[in-house]
């Protein structure tokens, strides 16, 4: 059983009466998240805009809240039908996806995701969930990575 485990947790929470389950098997580094369609979060934490960065180039994503020390914040990505935990940042570390090494991190001090040397397949929805000690705070980010662009002059 999951609770008999102490590899892993289950934060249960409700925004709007709307549940939304985390759960986290830290002992294979893996989060999978459940957002159900329809969540609205009253806080923005994450900037409406979309992020637009071109192929190869450093994207960092931000959050608009101020990070503390003692919170837990998971990012993950949303490309098609496919969801990804991309990393996760505990008091005790970064555990990040074995897709994201040496690609994603995340910044302790404020809580922002950057990818290194983004790929077209990186276009996509992420999401950060942001576990403090008294509060949960989500937020959605657009990622579009522009190909290269060919100027034909004749």
């Amino acid at each position: 059983m999951l609770n008999d485990d102490p590899y892993y947790s289950l934060a249960s929470i409700c925004i709007n009466i709307t549940l939304i389950y985390t759960f986290k098997c830290l002992q294979n580094n893996l989060i999978l998240s459940c957002f159900p369609t329809g969540l609205s979060v009253g806080q923005k934490i994450v900037s409406e805009s979309p992020v637009q960065v071109y192929l190869g180039e450093n994207a960092t994503l931000e959050i608009l809240v101020e990070n503390e020390p003692s919170n837990i914040i998971t990012w993950n990505f949303k490309g098609g039908n496919q969801i990804v935990n991309v990393a996760l940042l505990r008091p005790e570390g970064l555990i990040v996806n074995d897709r994201y090494k040496g690609r994603a991190s995340i910044d302790s001090a404020n809580g922002h995701l950057t990818l290194t040397s983004v790929q077209l397949n990186d276009s996509g929805n992420y999401t950060v969930v942001i576990l403090g000690k008294n509060t949960t705070e989500i937020g959605t980010v657009k990622l579009h990575v522009v190909g290269e662009t060919f100027i034909y002059c004749f």
